[in-house]
């Protein structure tokens, strides 16, 4: 266990949202703003996958935060079993948003445990419209009584432009290389590639 809540952890989670969101609503380019959401998407694992559990918060629990560009972000607790939590950023004068919930469901075996967030997550920008919708991937976790724990992000990724027509999809692990390898595409209306793109994460 870490002395925070889960709570607390969602924020420090996206602590570089409001960096690659004010990227994105400066470029003024429902792609870009397509481009940095996958970023701020991909990088912010680096804090927010992690090997020690934080704190359990009570059913209706709140956290808010306030980052260093005025961004506010609003966290609570919103259901205890299964347990989900609600966020909402609000980017400096109101230029950006970003919300949506985790919904956690795991599955454990002898020396390992599975973590499936079914949750989603929304990013708009108030200069395009765009609004960027996507899911989670899922968790492995393994060696978690003897041997080296390690943990891997597997599956696959979706953003969607609901306005503007934008898909991408992040395939986490493809055709069986190492889980630290993705690869996506950029589709624009469903048939018309735009970029694609691999690298080691």
């Amino acid at each position: 266990m870490v002395p925070i809540s889960i709570l607390q952890h969602i924020c420090n989670g996206h602590f570089n949202y409001p960096l690659y969101m004010n990227l994105a609503y400066e470029s003024n380019d429902p792609l870009q703003q397509m481009k940095y959401t996958i970023v701020a998407c991909i990088s912010s694992w680096y804090k927010s996958n992690v090997f020690l559990k934080p704190l359990n918060p009570i059913l209706g629990e709140t956290y808010e935060m306030i980052w260093e560009d005025g961004s506010h972000e609003y966290v609570e607790q919103t259901c205890h079993h299964p347990p989900r939590s609600h966020f909402l950023i609000i980017g400096n004068n109101n230029k950006w948003t970003y919300s949506g919930y985790y919904d956690y469901i795991s599955n454990g075996w002898f020396n390992s445990f599975k973590l499936t967030n079914s949750g989603s997550r929304i990013a708009e920008f108030k200069n395009t419209g765009s609004k960027i919708q996507f899911n989670y991937p899922v968790d492995n976790f393994g060696n978690t009584f003897w041997g080296t724990m390690r943990q891997e992000s597997i599956g696959e990724i979706t953003f969607k432009d609901l306005v503007n027509g934008y898909k991408a999809v992040i395939k986490m692990g493809p055709d069986r290389k190492l889980s630290d390898y993705f690869e996506g595409t950029i589709e624009k209306d469903d048939y018309e590639t735009i970029k694609t793109e691999s690298t080691q994460k």
